[in-house]
């Protein structure tokens, strides 16, 4: 784990992934609860999938798992940084909430119903993400940017 403090019960942990994070919740003990696939290989509607491993899901399990195991090689960090914007429950509380949910199946939209979406539920009660958000704001911003390109270049051409 970086930034030098371990990790607290209820914390979210983000590990990153190359071009994506993955989150869970820290319950304790070295453990995490987090979202991982679940079934076989999916070829439709890429939209809902996510990806582990090289393999691709359209649902998802939470699982409690030792955080040495889901964080892997990959960087992890302590990231509570919503706690600025939305009022976090009591550590018992996000611990409570995470753990009741393992095992349980659930639909995946790697939109809007991601890992980050279920430590922010577990944490905050609220059920959304930023990493959709900024995934679609960086998209409209580029469309909005091409857009004005495109009609520059027409004004131009008028000419």
């Amino acid at each position: 784990m970086s930034q030098g403090r371990r990790p607290k019960p209820g914390d979210r942990i983000e590990i990153k992934r190359g071009g994506y994070s993955h989150w869970a919740i820290y319950i304790g003990d070295n453990k995490v609860v987090h979202l991982t696939g679940i079934g076989g290989r999916i070829h439709s509607n890429a939209g809902h999938v996510f990806s582990i491993s090289g393999q691709t899901y359209d649902k998802a399990m939470v699982a409690e798992e030792l955080i040495k195991e889901v964080v892997g090689e990959s960087e992890a960090y302590i990231n509570n940084e919503r706690d600025s914007t939305w009022k976090a429950f009591d550590p018992d509380v996000i611990v409570k909430r995470a753990k009741e949910l393992v095992g349980k199946k659930l639909e995946y939209n790697i939109l809007y119903a991601n890992c980050e979406n279920f430590v922010n539920y577990c944490r905050y009660g609220k059920y959304d993400n930023d990493q959709a958000s900024n995934a679609v704001a960086a998209g409209s911003a580029v469309v909005g940017v091409a857009a004005a390109t495109v009609l520059v270049f027409a004004l131009i051409l008028e000419r």
